[in-house]
């Protein structure tokens, strides 16, 4: 090789200070770029959420065109029976399935729809001690369940959720949770808006923060018979169905919400998205999302619009449970929550 070509071959060699400016480059530009990804990816899964919210409620609508009135919340104790006595889950032969299990002809679920004999009257039983419905309500459906959120909980899964009048002259209430240890049943991130108390709720309940829940009775209640055009808030003003993690924080998840079973959820636990041991933590009865700073949420009319948190959760975040007074904002979603209350602040957690 003459002395030429070696000074050609030379000059056209990485030293090792430009191989290290190279691969400091290459490492600044994947440093921007991974936030940026991650950034794409919330907003395909928060826009893939909003749209499972948006098949929920035009389902909902088809439901009512077909029927003449929306689904029931779920199909529970009849009368509706408060205290929870004994037999109090067989009270009135509930079958106890939520609202999702009569959506599903309408979200192409009909061949599970079909087969669960709870939903044909045939069974005698509720949904969990029935075959073929037990297996059913194991099936994952897309539709029910958002994308940002892929925990399993380490606990069990929520079968029901239904409240009851404790005997006090006050009014004071509470609620019954019936779970499940499995944590494969048929998850579910959507739940209907049933107002702060399932049912009519409590008058000035001590349980309740002195907070009157009567007024702001929901959508989806205690085998309810709603029309869309019975809601005098304006569809468009209420709430119909939410996003909830069902677990005791973002990070760490105790129970899941199954859709055969969870069929609405009452919102005196506010919007909630804090730690484990917060006042701000979530429950299995709080409306959260892995979405930053919002809950998705389908309003009665069909649209799907984020709702902030403010503080709204535990009813006064400052003082947590044990406060006198409930927040605005949390009064704020007890008006969203309601269909008939004409409780107008419900604009503060929606500007």
């Amino acid at each position: 090789m003459t002395t030429r070509a070696k000074a050609r071959h030379a000059a056209s060699a990485f030293t090792l200070i430009e191989l290290l400016v190279v691969i400091a480059i290459i490492a600044i530009l994947i440093g921007l770029l991974l936030p940026a990804v991650q950034k794409v990816r919330e907003a395909a899964a928060r826009m893939s959420c909003s749209n499972n919210l948006k098949q929920l409620g035009i389902a909902a609508h088809n439901y009512q065109s077909t029927f003449s009135t929306l689904p029931p919340g779920y199909h529970g104790p009849d009368p509706n029976i408060h205290y929870p006595l004994a037999g109090h889950l067989d009270a009135g032969s509930p079958k106890w399935t939520g609202s999702l299990a009569y959506l599903l002809p309408y979200v192409e679920q009909d061949n599970i729809h079909k087969q669960m004999q709870t939903m044909s009257g045939a069974a005698t039983s509720n949904w969990w001690g029935v075959n073929p419905d037990w297996t059913l309500a194991h099936t994952q459906i897309k539709t029910f369940q958002c994308p940002s959120d892929g925990q399993t909980p380490t606990s069990g899964s929520v079968a029901l959720a239904h409240s009851y009048d404790s005997g006090d002259p006050a009014g004071a209430e509470g609620a019954v949770i019936y779970t499940f240890s499995d944590t494969t049943l048929g998850k579910t991130n959507y739940t209907g808006i049933a107002g702060p108390g399932w049912n009519d709720g409590s008058i000035a309940a001590p349980a309740a923060l002195n907070a009157n829940y009567r007024p702001y009775t929901g959508i989806f209640t205690n085998r309810s018979k709603v029309k869309v055009e019975t809601i005098t808030d304006g569809s468009s003003n209420t709430l119909m169905f939410g996003e909830g993690l069902g677990g005791s924080s973002p990070g760490t998840r105790d129970f899941q919400w199954t859709w055969a079973g969870s069929g609405s959820m009452a919102t005196f636990r506010g919007l909630c998205n804090g730690p484990a041991g917060s006042a701000t933590a979530v429950n299995w009865a709080s409306f959260s999302s892995n979405h930053s700073g919002i809950v998705l949420f389908c309003f009665g009319d069909g649209s799907v619009r984020g709702i902030r948190h403010g503080s709204s959760c535990a009813r006064n975040p400052a003082t947590g449970a044990t406060g006198s007074t409930p927040s605005a904002d949390w009064w704020a979603f007890q008006a969203l929550s309601g269909m008939n209350d004409g409780d107008l602040r419900a604009s503060a957690l929606t500007n």
